[in-house]
């Protein structure tokens, strides 16, 4: 797949996405268990899987460096991307944003939301993990089918557990 970038330049993406790379994003997702047992995750989550799809699928492109993939592991892989100006990078951003979110979403039994500040569709294994992210205001509750009859709607605001919501089937 070819991306028109800003300024001229492409960028060449190989194609499909494969299950090994879902496994190599997926293994960069990390959380911290706190010491009352809550789980968190780093903020740059998204960006840093985005990141790491970039650097795995692009083949490559017409700027002056190298590409992510080319480069001694992932830190150095992330400095590259850091160093392209804004434009450039929402340009690759925008072309695996469907492979992100297939990524994010393959999840079965779960509940659905989208992250606020990119639109990408998050799933929440557990009622815990999803009482945290309503409760974040960083994502909003997706309508999902319940497991009998018609629409649920998972709330924002209280737990997805307490609203009587099941996980999508």
């Amino acid at each position: 797949m070819e991306v028109r970038l800003p300024h001229g330049q492409t960028a060449t993406f190989r194609e499909p996405l494969m299950r090994g790379d879902i496994r190599e994003v997926r293994r960069g997702i990390v959380f911290v268990t706190n010491a009352d047992g809550s789980r968190r995750s780093d903020g740059a989550l998204i960006d840093d899987m985005t990141g790491r799809l970039i650097a795995r699928m692009l083949v490559s492109w017409t700027l002056e460096q190298p590409t992510p993939g080319n480069a001694q592991g992932e830190h150095l892989q992330q400095r590259i991307l850091d160093g392209l100006d804004a434009d450039t990078y929402e340009a690759l951003e925008a072309a695996v944003a469907p492979w992100v979110s297939r990524i994010m979403s393959m999840n079965r039994n779960s509940w659905s939301f989208t992250h606020n500040g990119t639109g990408l569709k998050v799933e929440f294994l557990t009622a815990e993990e999803a009482e945290k992210a309503a409760a974040s205001g960083d994502f909003t509750a997706v309508e999902v089918p319940g497991p009998k009859s018609g629409q649920k709607s998972i709330g924002t605001s209280s737990s997805a557990s307490e609203s009587g919501q099941t996980p999508t089937e």
